[in-house]
């Protein structure tokens, strides 16, 4: 717990940090075995768990946290969930709810990929096998590519105002909140083997992904040959130790770089 605060205290040294000074004053961490930490999580692909109303961080049992390890990403995301959100009562009898969670919009997968992405950005080594694989794939490329949204804003702000910048990025209206909720049906739809139903279902997602990608990469002097070279890193980057059973298609990504590119290039 204290190289965890050292490491955000180096790393993000101008995020809010009430909340976590709250919580750090009763945090318990406790050690159950799967059952138990089924319980809790009600999620049987749990490896931890940070339940705000009790402010436990349940973990499983014998495990080493050891730099490298899986077990120390799961450590240091349970403990981003504690920096970021608190539920307690104050001194006047008011009780306090500080939490990810947005106003205007909220869901499990994307909060908890972005969590991801900010607990192992915390490493000083790159870690790219990360929770939530996909959808934490898909989020760090989205946020390299914006100048108006970081990983501080993550600590600072809701998922509500994650989408609000994404809007104004794109220069969109209300349209994140779409693909956002698509990328957590995406997900739900993987754990309930319904991925391969309907492909095409997907597609607004991949073409949002690589609108943002090829816009930030891609310049009017680039031959089709180069684009498509730019597009074989995003899908590197984005399809890095995703799951098969995702059935994601490929070749869309290539048709769409080619309506791209000769929409804004060809021309020119």
């Amino acid at each position: 717990m204290e190289e965890y605060c050292k490491c955000v205290f180096e790393k993000y040294p101008d995020v809010e940090l009430r909340p976590f000074y709250q919580n750090l004053q009763s945090l318990e961490v406790v050690e159950c075995t799967e059952d138990e930490l089924l319980k809790v999580s009600w999620d049987v692909y749990s490896c931890g768990c940070y339940v705000k109303s009790e402010n436990k961080i349940y973990v499983l049992k014998d495990k080493e946290y050891e730099e490298g390890t899986w077990d120390y990403q799961v450590i240091f995301h349970e403990l981003s969930h504690c920096l970021r959100d608190s539920h307690y009562t104050d001194e006047d009898g008011n009780k306090v709810y500080i939490q990810f969670a947005g106003l205007n919009y909220y869901d499990v997968p994307n909060a908890e990929a972005i969590n991801s992405l900010f607990a192992v950005s915390l490493f000083d080594y790159e870690e790219n096998d990360i929770a939530y694989q996909m959808q934490s794939n898909a989020h760090k490329i989205m946020i390299e590519c914006m100048d108006n949204y970081s990983l501080d804003d993550y600590v600072n702000h809701s998922l509500g105002y994650y989408a609000k910048q994404l809007d104004e990025y794109n220069q969109d209206d209300n349209y994140a909140t779409t693909i956002l909720t698509l990328m957590d049906e995406q997900y739900h739809d993987y754990y309930d083997e319904k991925t391969a139903e309907n492909p095409e279902k997907y597609y607004p997602i991949y073409d949002y992904i690589s609108n943002m990608y090829l816009g930030k990469h891609l310049n009017a002097g680039m031959s089709l040959e180069e684009a498509r070279g730019i597009m074989d890193e995003m899908l590197e980057k984005l399809l890095f130790d995703v799951p098969e059973e995702y059935h994601i298609d490929r070749d869309h990504f290539y048709e769409y770089l080619k309506k791209y590119y000769t929409e804004r290039f060809s021309a020119a």
